[in-house]
């Protein structure tokens, strides 16, 4: 008997474990992190502080990463799509980079958020950044933009590695003959799939030009020939969702600033979705990020060095309608967040489960 039953014992764990293999096979389930807005600035004192939200209402776990020597550039934040985040800074010469693992989980009683490396953790890249970088995961590699001079240049990490980087090189787009991005400001990346294809989309204001100018990657090394989205006259924001690419840019309208929303099906030609008023402060630009049902940008006020954000809503199937600005709160708290310099730009990130 107890053999008989030691032999069933043994099929039925048999036959589980084949089920759940083939549900994973088949749904292609992994560990991922919680849907999650992260929000990145460089605060008061040059610290590099985060925050995090599911709805881009309500902000938990403020987090002071590390303290860099260069106050006016701001960091720049992406997700994998799985577990990881990198969040990156300009400190001097360097970039430096911490990861995190995880995402928010808000119940009645705790939030439980990202789980960051500790300060001893920081990477470094001694590439002589002369801007705020920006970095995007995808295909297996971090890749991360960043100006030096008027150039754009790129640093991949080695495929499935977030501490083994490849040597910078310079940006060049494949023309005729090929042709170096140079720019005055500082780029933006995302990734996504266009065209049925995972490609990173490169975003950069042209150099002695209004100009905002898109290009397309399979690998963060060759890039296609820059296509014009729409004027712009400082930093661009970027996000990849549902197939589609979504460019924000600042820029004089009237008699006041205005962000403009493009959106963009193949990286080349391009619509402009959306105009809003009441854009902040035009040193730096704005920083975007864009979930399942919920859009936020994160701008500089105006007047002060406070942080403000703006809220939109995802209706009829891709539109976007965006709410009134308010200033950038931990929960809970009176106090406003602020930027250490007004140069500085936020940044925002959009981390989803994987599919």
């Amino acid at each position: 008997m107890k053999t008989l039953k030691s032999k069933l014992k043994f099929f039925f764990h048999l036959h589980l474990v084949l089920f759940l293999f083939i549900v994973i096979t088949m749904t292609g389930c992994k560990s991922a992190s919680p849907p999650t807005f992260v929000v990145a600035w460089m605060a008061n004192g040059g610290n590099i502080t985060s925050m995090e939200s599911s709805d881009g209402t309500n902000w938990f776990n403020r987090t002071v990463h590390h303290t860099s020597l260069t106050d006016d550039k701001g960091p720049a934040i992406a997700h994998d799509d799985r577990l990881n985040w990198m969040l990156m800074w300009k400190n001097g010469p360097e970039l430096q980079y911490n990861i995190g693992i995880g995402g928010i989980v808000v119940d009645s009683a705790t939030v439980k958020g990202i789980q960051w490396s500790n300060a001893s953790s920081i990477g470094k890249l001694n590439v002589l950044p002369d801007g705020s970088p920006s970095v995007a995961y995808g295909n297996g590699r971090w890749v991360v933009v960043f100006r030096n001079g008027v150039h754009l240049k790129v640093v991949r990490t080695q495929n499935n590695s977030t501490t083994s980087w490849e040597t910078p090189v310079a940006v060049f787009h494949q023309d005729i003959v090929p042709r170096p991005a140079t720019t005055s400001r500082d780029p933006a990346i995302g990734f996504g799939k266009v065209n049925g294809q995972d490609v990173f989309v490169l975003v950069y204001k042209a150099e002695n030009s209004s100009e905002a100018l898109a290009s397309i990657s399979e690998d963060g090394l060759i890039w296609s020939v820059p296509q014009v989205i729409g004027f712009v006259e400082n930093d661009p924001a970027i996000a990849v969702s549902k197939d589609r690419i979504y460019v924000l840019l600042a820029r004089s309208a009237g008699s006041g600033k205005r962000n403009f929303l493009f959106e963009s099906l193949d990286g080349v030609s391009w619509t402009l979705i959306d105009e809003l008023s009441g854009a902040a402060l035009f040193i730096t630009g704005p920083a975007f990020a864009l979930g399942r049902d919920t859009a936020i940008i994160t701008e500089v006020s105006s007047a002060t060095t406070k942080i403000v954000s703006r809220i939109g809503k995802v209706t009829n199937g891709n539109s976007l309608r965006f709410g009134p600005h308010n200033f950038l709160r931990l929960d809970g708290s009176s106090i406003i967040e602020n930027v250490a310099n007004p140069s500085t730009r936020t940044a925002l990130h959009f981390g989803k489960k994987a599919k």
